[in-house]
């Protein structure tokens, strides 16, 4: 075997391992961006509890549960659906 041919089939599959190292780096950073996204995310609930002190009302309580706090929240009592 010639060593040129050697060194140049080295070259290629050491291009080829590059490239597959810095695809599964790159992937590897899109899904740990995501997943920080995902983490950040606030999580609001809605709930009616009764008002102790007036008969027949309830009282809207909003908690956020995330760990980031909600800025914009939306409630819809038409039923309609989400405004989203």
């Amino acid at each position: 075997m010639d060593p040129a041919w050697i060194a140049g089939a080295a070259a290629v599959i050491s291009s080829g391992a590059a490239t597959w190292t810095a695809t599964n780096g790159n992937r590897t950073l899109k899904r740990s961006d995501r997943d920080s996204q995902a983490r950040t995310r606030p999580m609001v609930a809605a709930e009616l509890r009764d008002e102790p002190y007036k008969q027949a009302t309830q009282l809207p309580v909003i908690k956020n549960y995330g760990p980031a706090a909600a800025l914009v929240v939306v409630i819809d009592l038409s039923g309609q659906g989400s405004p989203c």
